[in-house]
This record gives structure tokens, C-alpha cells and sequence, in this order.
């Protein structure tokens, strides 16, 4: 998810609100010029609610027909409206003016030049998504076995795998922005890199994607069992921020099952 895009169009948005409520508190104050300033009240009697007008003598009780209830009505209801308006546009004033974005370039830039931070490691270790940084590196590779990386995919980023190529693009049919290996901090000094990094919309963390390919291989296991420990041991709960899918007992691919958890996963987070 790009928390960069969702600041910048909140801002945006409460701009544009900003500007909204002050033309709409200039319409209600046209509309309650010289409307009557007379008050309305219920009065209960011998078990009957009766509807009375404040008076210069008092209240008196008025007919439920009476033309002056809408518009008296109609007056006070602008009334509470403007107040409501009048308080909003002093929230929303203060919320641009002091709002401060916690983007790590934001940051970088308010701190002194004496310190050295890299904002593409702020947006991988606090785990936020950057659409600018992500269309400057297309995509995360591991690149500590270049040579592995053979096989191109539909999102514009080379893989190891056959199966790696063929997951990568049922996200891509899906609309899903996925990173491949990506680093991903998970405490203590530590960096595991998930065979795929999600960003959904509709969701504010981050979602991963681990394929056992080799599931049948002991050394395997164990790889895997270690890196899955990992993860939980960061916060990330394995089914529901981790899909993990299998080839079957026989090394072979099912693909349309595969797909099927995709869809299932990217709708349930």
C-alpha cells in the first residue's frame, strides 16, 4: 500500500473539505438572514405531547398544522448546521496548517545533515510502500545470485522459478503489485527475504507469499520451517499475512489450486 499516495490525498481531501464547509457556511448565513428567531418546545400533558412557540408572553401551544413549525424548524435546523460547520472548519484549518507527513523523505529532510539515512530502508524496515520508489526500482530483487534470475514475468521482473513466473502472474491478473525477495526486517538486526511481498489496497500492513516447491526435501523443511518461525516471531501470522502454498507429493503443480488461494487470501485480507 502506498502510505505516500494516502497522505498526499488526504491532504488533498481536507483541502478540498476546507473549501466545501466555508462556501456552505456562506450559503447558510445568506439563508438565516432574516428568518424569525421564535423557539419551539414539546410540553407533555395528561399524557399528550403538545408542540408550543416561545412568545414574547411566553409559550403558547401551537396546532401541529401551524405553516410557522417548517420554518421555524427549517431555521434552527441551518442553526446547528452552522455550528457544526464553524467547528469543523477550525479543525480542518489547524490539520493543514500543523499536520506534519511521517514520509521517511519528510523526515530525512528535517534532520540534520550529520545523520545518513537511506529512505528505501525506512520504507522496508517500518513497512510501507512507496509507488515513486517502487516505479524507480520496478521491483525488489535478490540480487545475491544474479545469475538465477532467468525468467522474465508479466510485472517486468525476473524470477528463479517456472512457478515463481506463473504466481507472479496471476497476481499480475489480479492487479496486485507484489515485490519479488524483497528484504523484509524482522527484528534483532535480522532480514528474511518472502518469496513475494503484497501490497493491497484495502489493507495497512503488508501481505507475503511463500511457495514450497521443495517440500519433500528435509533441508528444505528445515529452511523453510526457520523462515516461517521468523515470521511469527515478527507478528506476521502464517494463513493470515502468510499464504503458503505447496507442490503435491509428487513434485508436480497445480496450478488452478494455487490460483484459487490467491483469490481466496487477496479477498479475506
Amino acid at each position: 500500500m502506498d502510505r505516500v499516495l494516502i497522505y498526499n490525498r488526504m491532504l488533498k481531501a481536507v483541502s478540498d473539505e476546507l473549501i466545501f464547509e466555508k462556501t456552505l457556511q456562506k450559503d447558510l448565513r445568506f439563508k438565516l438572514s432574516g428568518t424569525s428567531e421564535e423557539r419551539l418546545n414539546i410540553n407533555k400533558k395528561n399524557d399528550h405531547l403538545y408542540r408550543r412557540i416561545k412568545t414574547a408572553d411566553g409559550y403558547k401551544h401551537i396546532s401541529n398544522n401551524d405553516p410557522r413549525i417548517k420554518k421555524i424548524s427549517k431555521r434552527h435546523f441551518f442553526v446547528e448546521m452552522r455550528s457544526r460547520l464553524k467547528n469543523n472548519i477550525e479543525l480542518l484549518g489547524k490539520v493543514s496548517s500543523v499536520f506534519k507527513s511521517y514520509s521517511p523523505e519528510a523526515v530525512i529532510s528535517d534532520l540534520s545533515p550529520a545523520y545518513v539515512v537511506s529512505a528505501h530502508e525506512m520504507y522496508r524496515e517500518l513497512g510501507l510502500f512507496s509507488t515513486e520508489i517502487q516505479s524507480e526500482r520496478v521491483v525488489a530483487t535478490d540480487e545475491t545470485h544474479p545469475e538465477n534470475l532467468l525468467i522474465m514475468t508479466r510485472q517486468g521482473f525476473l524470477v528463479r522459478s517456472r512457478v515463481e513466473a506463473l504466481i507472479a502472474d496471476v497476481y499480475f491478473d489480479k492487479g496486485v503489485i507484489v515485490e519479488y525477495e524483497a528484504p523484509l526486517y524482522v527484528g534483532n538486526g535480522m532480514f528474511i527475504k518472502p518469496d513475494f511481498t503484497l501490497h493491497l489496497d484495502a489493507v495497512r500492513s503488508l501481505r507475503f507469499h511463500e511457495h514450497a516447491g521443495m517440500f519433500n526435501d528435509p533441508d528444505y523443511r528445515s529452511q523453510l520451517k526457520w523462515k516461517l518461525t521468523k515470521y511469527m516471531e515478527a507478528g506476521f501470522r502464517i494463513g493470515k499475512d502468510v499464504l503458503l502454498t505447496y507442490d503435491d507429493d509428487y513434485g508436480k503443480l497445480d496450478m488452478d489450486g494455487i490460483a484459487r488461494a490467491i483469490d481466496l487470501f487477496v479477498s479475506m485480507s
